[in-house]
């Protein structure tokens, strides 16, 4: 949704997380990987497997040189990643929770990006229901 406010290195960065947080459960549902393929379409540049970074510390390194308004980015679209599956998993609530102490972002901002992410594919529930009948 906000991706293209990211830079290249960003980008890179933000989509080496997807696969992490994507795996994180132990299984990649069809709508994780459906999601994942529509972020490498709303980046607007190709990555390749070899520029992710898969190497942890070094992406919290690159973080580190993020904006307060891209990690607010980056936490929002992960947890709608996490949650395109209908399951926040422990493993995937407590890395992005960790994520926020990192970025110094108040909990409070996760807790609002759940209840918003939810109200979205509640909305867009519905109006699949109205349309598509």
């Amino acid at each position: 949704m906000y991706l293209s406010f990211l830079n290249r290195k960003e980008k890179i960065v933000f989509l080496s997380l997807a696969y992490h947080v994507a795996q994180l459960d132990q299984v990649v549902t069809d709508e994780e990987i459906k999601l994942i393929e529509s972020y490498k379409k709303e980046l607007g540049e190709l990555i390749t497997e070899e520029e992710l970074i898969s190497n942890m510390n070094h992406l919290l390194e690159l973080l580190s040189e993020v904006t307060l308004q891209n990690k607010k980015i980056i936490v929002f679209e992960l947890i709608g990643l996490s949650l395109s599956d209908n399951n926040f998993d422990e493993s995937e609530r407590n890395f992005i929770s960790k994520l926020c102490k990192d970025f110094e972002l108040d909990l409070d901002y996760m807790v609002q990006c759940e209840t918003l992410v939810l109200d979205y594919l509640n909305l867009q529930n519905r109006i699949n229901s109205t349309v598509l009948v």
